[in-house]
């Protein structure tokens, strides 16, 4: 049997709507939303969410700041992957930022995982044309994302810019 759960870290676990056999309890930390799918009580598969305000610059120079929800902390043990079960949190992850109103879902991967956030829908943004910038505490200088690193934006409602993006500011720490 496997379920899907999130909670928080002060509260229990507490179920939604999801088909039969999946549940979902979250646990928090600084904030943070975990979403974890148990199998026989096991979690086999985990993500988090971080809630961050970022400043994205359109093409048309238009600064705009958005609430961002970045995923963070995905992970599949391997004796579990290729069953959907990513997919399946990947899809009650979107279900719950959704809800709770926020602009977009930012992620950040290395190259391996480019095409399979590029078929959940995230536009993979180049490091030539997007600059994305996170700030150190105590620093008021912005520090570029390493071209190793590569982000991933996901527009949740369609006035959000998402599409002609040239710069992303977290104004703080990434995930």
């Amino acid at each position: 049997m496997s379920e899907i759960t999130t909670r928080t870290r002060s509260a229990a676990p507490r179920v939604i709507a999801l088909p039969p056999t999946w549940g979902l309890q979250a646990r928090g930390q600084i904030g943070d939303l975990w979403f974890e799918l148990l199998v026989d009580g096991t979690p086999v598969s985990w993500r988090y969410l971080a809630p961050r305000i970022a400043r994205v610059t359109d093409g048309a120079g238009q600064t705009h700041r958005l609430r961002v929800a970045g995923s963070g902390g995905v992970k599949t043990l391997g004796a579990h992957r290729r069953r959907g079960y990513a997919a399946r949190l990947h899809a009650v992850y979107l279900e719950t930022v959704r809800a709770q109103g926020y602009d977009a879902a930012l992620l950040f991967c290395q190259a391996p995982h480019v095409a399979y956030n590029a078929r959940l829908g995230y536009q993979i943004l180049d490091h030539e044309t997007v600059r994305v910038t996170y700030r150190q505490p105590h620093q008021d200088t912005p520090t570029r994302l390493p071209a190793h690193i590569w982000a991933g934006i996901l527009g949740l409602h369609p006035h959000v810019p998402v599409t002609d993006l040239r710069a992303i500011d977290l104004e703080g720490l990434p995930w």
